[in-house]
């Protein structure tokens, strides 16, 4: 599948910074923070996979001018370098990814 990307925004691994205390910080990796899942062969790239924790979300699209897509892409896919382990996700234009995380009460406290 080739598209034309005006704007793209490769994300790579995510983690988010929890305080829990003054002088206290969680760093917690959520599930497949490198998008490794799916798996994609050298150059390809996957609009909105399954086989991931993430949610893709592209609220609309007009392939015609500028598509709103998210995925994600392996390294050589429309000039993607990802850093190691190849792959990464994707944002264009008008476009998201999430995935819900569960905290314990042990890493919420104040």
């Amino acid at each position: 599948m080739k598209l034309k990307m005006k704007s793209i925004l490769p994300l790579t691994s995510l983690a988010l910074l929890l305080f829990t205390g003054a002088s206290n910080a969680q760093i917690i990796y959520p599930a497949d923070n490198d998008f490794q899942s799916p798996g994609l062969s050298p150059g390809t790239l996957v609009v909105a996979p399954s086989g991931t924790p993430w949610t893709f979300s592209t609220p609309f699209s007009d392939v015609t001018t500028a598509p709103n897509e998210a995925g994600i892409a392996s390294t050589g896919s429309q000039n993607i370098v990802n850093p190691p382990g190849g792959q990464s996700a994707f944002l264009q234009n008008v476009s998201s990814i999430s995935q819900t995380i569960t905290l314990s009460t042990a890493a919420i406290r104040t």
